[in-house]
């Protein structure tokens, strides 16, 4: 299964897999495009919760 296949079927295991290869430092095994949306969207979601409640 690549990459963009696992982020669609089982987003769970896509993390984890891409968190193992940071942290093994395996560059072409983490799926940039995809890890940059979702940290954006933490960071969004974050600023939001921050906006409502202060």
């Amino acid at each position: 299964m690549d990459k963009f296949s696992l982020y669609v079927q089982d987003f769970y295991a896509w993390t984890q897999q891409q968190a193992k290869a940071l942290e093994e430092k395996l560059v072409l095994e983490v799926d940039w495009q995809h890890l940059q949306e979702e940290i954006q969207a933490l960071g969004r979601q974050e600023y939001r919760e921050l906006v409502i409640r202060y």
